[in-house]
């Protein structure tokens, strides 16, 4: 990716995060990325629209690589997704702020994905990936792959309304507490399927 562009990416995702993509306006984006006024419509020729689908593209791509990442170091699949949380509500606790690669993407999609049906694409497709990620993980502890989907997308859904939680109390708690649920999901029926390596 060229650099302006990239440099323009990180910094607009930055604030849609921290601001919300109504609260952001290309005035902004373009003074805090240093880049001309020129390049950034020229890289996004559609405007905010085109940049925030493209952010969250980035998004997907860096949660895919983060992901792969974590469950390469940890042995254990709870391991890796309490090492996850863990980060998380640190991070939370720091900035009141999840960062942007991390779980931004329902609050982004709550407030415009009625709006612009490119944005809610982006953001489908980045829960689309994120679902197969983990249920490919899931399959590891014996789960079915149609078990595994429904199990991922449950622990999406849960961390997705802790997070509103967590920005409402400003506070990280509620990500702490649906930890036991999901290992929970995670473990089901694991006794009969011991072998809990990942893949």
């Amino acid at each position: 990716m060229n650099d302006v562009k990239g440099i323009i990416l990180s910094t607009a995702s930055r604030l849609f995060c921290t601001q919300g993509y109504h609260g952001t306006g290309l005035n902004q984006i373009i003074k805090e990325s240093g880049s001309p006024k020129g390049s950034l419509y020229h890289y996004f020729p559609n405007g905010k629209e085109q940049l925030a689908a493209e952010a969250i593209a980035g998004v997907t791509t860096d949660s895919t690589t983060y992901f792969k990442q974590l469950f390469h170091q940890e042995d254990d699949l709870v391991s890796a997704f309490e090492r996850m949380f863990s980060k998380q509500a640190e991070c939370f606790n720091e900035s009141k702020n999840f960062s942007f690669g991390a779980w931004p993407i329902g609050l982004l999609s709550l407030e415009v994905s009625g709006e612009s049906e490119r944005i809610r694409e982006a953001c489908d497709s980045y829960y689309d990936v994120i679902q197969c990620l983990w249920a490919e993980q899931l399959q590891s502890y014996g789960h079915t792959e149609n078990e595994s989907r429904q199990i991922a997308l449950s622990m999406i859904a849960m961390i997705e309304g802790a997070i509103i939680l967590c920005c409402a109390q400003q506070n990280a708690q509620p990500l702490l507490a649906i930890q036991p649920a999901l290992v929970k999901l995670i473990k089901r029926d694991r006794a009969s399927h011991p072998k809990g390596e990942l893949l």
